[in-house]
């Protein structure tokens, strides 16, 4: 009898998102109980949405700049980041040198909640100092993530 990972996966993400267990360590629990693959494009879509990601990322740009973001818009993880709390943005804009539209994304790290104009001054100063080349035309706010304490 074939045994549907995904099935059983589903049914099983949300008491581990509930745990606190990421997505990856989740993956390796359940390759290592079936002892089969999970194609993992397939996995993190999954994932994503029980965990409510896209929402979160989707309720990012409605968080006025001056404010410092909710709970519900922070995504809480276990994987490894040199800060508390970083903020990802997402820049879109016309590289000179390679003649196309690229898509960037720039992390900003803090140990402390900040205002997302703060954090995006410092993430276009960052982005700016690196690329230079590139035209931004759209410079927004992606994602915030916090690292989770045991």
């Amino acid at each position: 009898m074939a045994v549907d990972i995904r099935f059983w996966a589903r049914k099983a993400m949300p008491a581990a998102i509930k745990a606190g267990i990421s997505g990856n360590a989740f993956l390796g629990i359940i390759k290592k109980q079936y002892g089969k693959a999970y194609r993992h494009q397939e996995f993190q879509k999954d994932w994503r949405e029980m965990a409510g990601i896209p929402e979160k990322t989707e309720r990012l740009k409605y968080v006025r700049k001056e404010y410092r973001p909710t709970s519900s818009v922070i995504t809480l993880t276990e994987g490894v980041q040199k800060r508390k709390y970083v903020y990802t943005f997402k820049m879109t804009g016309y590289d000179e040198l390679q003649d196309k539209y690229v898509e960037e994304y720039m992390a900003v790290a803090t140990d402390t909640l900040i205002p997302l104009d703060e954090a995006e001054k410092q993430a276009m100063e960052n982005f700016q100092m690196y690329t230079p080349e590139v035209l931004v035309e759209t410079f927004d706010a992606y994602s915030i993530t916090q690292r989770k304490f045991k």
